[in-house]
């Protein structure tokens, strides 16, 4: 039974004189990592489902999927966040043909990396022969079923993501194609499958995708952007507008976590990295109803889901409301909008001071006094 989630780690080499994830995340037992103020894991969210299984040797289950349906396991699962790109670059070893960084100069597009399967397979598969991990995530970007939905996007060095004619209008968002992951993405799905029979069950094959909401991000402004000042115009002034693109990307999410479930994934994350733009008011509006969208269709086919256990009582709601089930995974850390006075004691929480700006910023359409509110919240 394969999970969908999401999660985190800490890094180690394997060495002669290096101890392995294995040794390493056996040094900090669940119960010291719960405590602890700032924890060296992090599991996020977690979705579940079924795909036949790849003829394999092994037949115990991967530690990680064990731990996202909350079966107790014997240590903390650990797997790094971040794709061989940032911790990679430095480390040359003998029985790698290249390193991360040769084949970087080579193919300079991150496009071209994460749509050639040979590139994929390798650039995903060399931390894992390095480090030993207990997740094999594949390289890939949340943004790679857009050109599948005619949505013309690039990734520049320097500058991330670039769409090159951002969604603002009912008739942009009209031209938006249906996602069809086997004609769009095949590379995907030919990769999973690959690595799922190389990997075994030694780790579990970890596959992403956008959340609604992040995705819209992106789309409407074009980029990245410090402040979202354009979603926010578009959710005030044409809030159908925003639905309409958020419906569509709703229905080829999940879609698309279904079809990577069904080709070798494991466990699929669901990344909704810019909803921290949103006060809780808004995303129950613009994040929570496609979230939950996307639970039930995947759930029809590949159930049952389970969640992180949260740290403040509105995500909890907010979780239980979108279809996930307790029974879940680690820790999910408190970020901007989060209430004071409903988080966990002793947990981390990001710096309050951010809150008040976005608080009056978003309260306003829902006709709140903004200082009230955020002082209502503990802020």
């Amino acid at each position: 039974m394969p999970a969908i989630g999401c999660g985190g780690g800490l890094g180690g080499a394997v060495s002669s004189i290096s101890p392995s994830f294995s040794a390493l995340s056996s040094a900090f037992p669940p119960t010291r990592i719960s405590a602890s103020p700032k924890p060296p894991y992090v599991v996020r969210c977690a979705l579940q489902g079924t795909v036949a299984e790849p003829q394999a040797v092994s037949t115990t289950k991967p530690l990680l999927l064990n731990a996202v349906r909350g079966q107790d396991v014997e240590r903390p699962p650990v797997w790094l966040m971040r794709q061989a790109g940032r911790y990679m670059k430095s480390y040359t070893f003998s029985f790698f043909e290249q390193s991360y960084q040769m084949i970087c100069e080579k193919h300079p597009s991150i496009r071209e990396r994460s749509e050639n399967v040979d590139l994929v397979m390798e650039i995903s598969l060399h931390p894992w022969k390095v480090f030993k991990p207990d997740g094999v995530i594949l390289f890939s970007d949340i943004l790679t079923p857009l050109s599948g939905m005619n949505i013309p996007f690039d990734i520049v060095k320097g500058k991330g993501h670039v769409i090159f004619n951002p969604l603002r209008t009912s008739a942009d968002v009209d031209l938006v194609r249906e996602f069809v992951p086997d004609e769009s993405v095949p590379y995907v799905g030919e990769a999973l499958t690959i690595l799922r029979k190389e990997v075994d069950n030694q780790a579990a094959v970890l596959g992403f995708v956008g959340a609604p909401f992040t995705l819209a991000s992106y789309i409407v402004e074009g980029s990245s952007s410090k402040h979202f000042s354009k979603i926010k115009r578009l959710a005030f002034s044409q809030p159908k507008v925003l639905h309409a693109l958020l419906q569509k990307f709703a229905t080829s999410m999940a879609k698309y976590i279904q079809y990577q479930a069904d080709k070798g994934a494991q466990v699929v994350q669901i990344f909704d990295s810019w909803a921290t733009e949103l006060s809780p008011v808004d995303f129950e509006e613009f994040s929570l109803p496609y979230l939950k969208q996307i639970v039930d269709t995947v759930k029809q086919t590949h159930p049952p889901i389970p969640s992180s256990n949260p740290l403040c009582k509105w995500i909890w709601r907010l979780a239980r409301e979108a279809g996930f089930d307790r029974s879940g995974c680690g820790q999910l850390g408190l970020n901007n909008g989060h209430g004071r006075r409903q988080a966990t004691i002793g947990t981390r929480c990001s710096s309050p001071r951010k809150c008040r700006s976005r608080c009056s910023f978003w309260l306003k359409r829902v006709h709140h006094q903004p200082d009230q509110r955020c002082s209502e919240e503990g802020w």
